[in-house]
C-alpha cells in the first residue's frame, strides 16, 4: 500500500461514529504550516521561499478502567506533512498500564531527556525550534519501556529502556534490556519549573540535560543547557562534546505574547572550535484557545565562518482540534 493509500485509510478509520468507538477514545491534532524566507549570505547557497509543515499531527489515545484502580491507556499519533502530499510518519505510539504507583507504557516515546525542557524553548516546533540550529539530542526513541512516576510534591521521575535487540553497537551485539538508558527528574510548583534528564548506553549517545523556567507575573524567563557526547555510537573515542546554553523569554499582552531567544552553541557535530551563535525574536497572535497567528525573525551565525550566517523570517499559523 503506498503513502497515500494510507493516508486515505488512516484518516477514513478515524473518522468513524463515536458511538462504535472503544471507551474513552478522543480524536485529535495540530496543523501548523508556515511560510519561510531563507536567507544565505554564503554565495554557493540560493535564498528561498518555503511553505513547510511544522510537525503537524493526527491522533487517536484513550483509555479503559480496568478496575481496582488500574486502566489501559494508549495512543497511536503520526506526523502529517499537510503542505505536501500528507505524508505520514510515527510519532508517540504506545499501548500500557497505569495505576497508583505510576505509569508503564510499551512502544515509540520521546526520550525522558527530551522531555525534560518543558517549555524551556519558546519557537518549540517552528522554524526556530532549537533542534533546527544545532541543538541535537531531542530523541524519539523506538521499541521502548518507559515508567512515569506519579507526582509527588510536584516531583515526577520518568525512566526509559532500550532494549539492543541483537543488533550491532560499540564493537559488541546489544542484547540486553536497557542497552540504551533515558531518565529524567522534574519539579513543578506554582511559576517555576525544573528539569533534568540524562541518556546513556552503548546504543543511544550519552547526553545531560537542565532545563528551567520561570514565571513573574505575565513574563515567563527560561534557562536551557545541553550537552552532547557521540563517542558510543563513533568509531573513535576523540569526538568533541557538543554543548549548548540558551536563555529565553515571553511576555504576554493580552492574547499575545512577545518572545526571544539567545542560544550559544560549541563543538558543533562534534568538531573543535566549531561555535555559533542562535538569536531569534517573534510575535504570537493568539486568536483563540486553539489556534496561533506568529512570526519570528532568527539568525544563525557560525563563529569559524563568519560569512555563512543564515537568516529566517517565518510567518506560520498553528490549529490544534
Amino acid at each position: 500500500m503506498n503513502k497515500r493509500l494510507l493516508a486515505i485509510a488512516i484518516a477514513a478509520g478515524l473518522a468513524v461514529s463515536s458511538n462504535v468507538m472503544a471507551e474513552g477514545a478522543e480524536i485529535y491534532g495540530i496543523a501548523h504550516v508556515s511560510v519561510d524566507k531563507m536567507s544565505y549570505d554564503d554565495s554557493a547557497e540560493a535564498d528561498d521561499w518555503n511553505v513547510t509543515s511544522r510537525n503537524s499531527r493526527l491522533g487517536v489515545k484513550g483509555s479503559e478502567d480496568l478496575g481496582g484502580g488500574m486502566k489501559a491507556v494508549y495512543k497511536m499519533e503520526f506526523s502529517v506533512d499537510v503542505s505536501d502530499a500528507g505524508t505520514l510518519g510515527g510519532r508517540n505510539q504506545y499501548v500500557g498500564v497505569s495505576a497508583g504507583m505510576g505509569t508503564v507504557l510499551l512502544g515509540r516515546h520521546d526520550s525522558p531527556t527530551k522531555m525534560a525542557q518543558g517549555k524551556a524553548d519558546v519557537f518549540n516546533d517552528t522554524i526556530a525550534d532549537m533542534a533546527n540550529f544545532g541543538v541535537d539530542g531531542d530523541e524519539r526513541f523506538t521499541n521502548t519501556i518507559t515508567y512515569f512516576s506519579p507526582k509527588m510534591g510536584g516531583m515526577q521521575a520518568i525512566v526509559q529502556l532500550k532494549p539492543g535487540e541483537g543488533v550491532a553497537c560499540a564493537g559488541d551485539v546489544c542484547d540486553g534490556i536497557a542497552d540504551g538508558t533515558s531518565l529524567s527528574f522534574t519539579y513543578e510548583a506554582g511559576d517555576l519549573y525544573v528539569g533534568f534528564g540524562m541518556d546513556s548506553g552503548d546504543l543511544i549517545a550519552d547526553q545531560m540535560r537542565l532545563a528551567a523556567t520561570y514565571k513573574i507575573d505575565t513574563l515567563q524567563v527560561g534557562f536551557l543547557y545541553n550537552a552532547r557526547s557521540d563517542d558510543a555510537l563513533a568509531a573513535t573515542d576523540n569526538a568533541e562534546d557538543e554543548v549548548a546554553m540558551g536563555l529565553s523569554a515571553k511576555f504576554g499582552m493580552g492574547d499575545n505574547a512577545v518572545k526571544a531567544q539567545f542560544f550559544q552553541l560549541s563543538d558543533i557535530d562534534g568538531t573543535a572550535n566549531d561555535d555559533a551563535t542562535n538569536i531569534t525574536l517573534g510575535y504570537d497572535m493568539n486568536m483563540s484557545a486553539r489556534t496561533t497567528v506568529y512570526a519570528l525573525y532568527s539568525m544563525y551565525s557560525p563563529d569559524v565562518t563568519p560569512d555563512d550566517d543564515v537568516t529566517a523570517f517565518s510567518v506560520g499559523v498553528s490549529h490544534s482540534f
